[in-house]
Formats: structure tokens, sequence, C-alpha cells
């Protein structure tokens, strides 16, 4: 049952990441697009998206880590066994978005808006 949470937990996780990411990625499409007309490399692109990004993530993460940390009594109460600070557990990425925003057509995205 546990890992069935678990399970359910992490495809919430990384549906609301990948969100997260493609929503960041689409906001910028027409400023993606500029900066490969201009010729910046696809590597640029997914580290600029990357960066933008991060700066949510880790806001995020810190938001989780310390409600869990708050949460920590309940939880070695409830869940017999398992560490709720298990670092197995508490840490996914999504790089998806990131590989999409790199291979934007520059003339399509100027297009769009």
């Amino acid at each position: 049952m546990l890992a069935g949470f678990a399970m359910a937990a992490l495809l919430l996780a990384s549906v609301g990441l990948y969100g997260l990411v493609s929503l960041a990625v689409a906001a910028r499409t027409r400023e993606i697009g500029v900066r490969m007309a201009l010729r910046a490399r696809a590597g640029q692109i997914a580290g600029h998206v990357v960066g933008r990004v991060a700066s949510l993530l880790t806001a995020g993460a810190a938001a989780g880590l310390i409600l869990t940390l708050l949460a920590d009594r309940v939880l070695r109460f409830v869940l017999f066994g398992v560490s709720p600070m298990d670092r197995r557990r508490i840490g996914t990425g999504n790089s998806r978005a990131r590989r999409r925003a790199a291979r934007i057509d520059p003339l399509e995205a100027i297009r769009t808006e």
C-alpha cells in the first residue's frame, strides 16, 4: 500500500514538474525564437531555460523539505519502518521540456504571436 501511494506521489510530482517547465518554456517561446535567430546555440538555450526554471524548482523543493521536516513526527508515527527523510525518495527531475525548448524553430516562434 505504501509503495502504491509512493508511486502515485511520484507520478503526480513528475506531471507537476513537467507542467511547470512546459509553462515556463511556452511563456518564453518568442524570446527563445529571437535568441535562436541571433545564433544562440541549443546548449545555451537549454541552459537559459534550466536557469530560469531552477529557481522555481528550488523554491518548491525548499518548501516541500520544510513541510517534511515539520511533519516529521506525524509521519514517523503513521509510517512504521519508513523514514520521511529517505534521500532516495525526495528528489526527481524532468528534462523533456528542456530538450523541447532547445529544438524550437526561431521563425515559427516569432510567428506565433
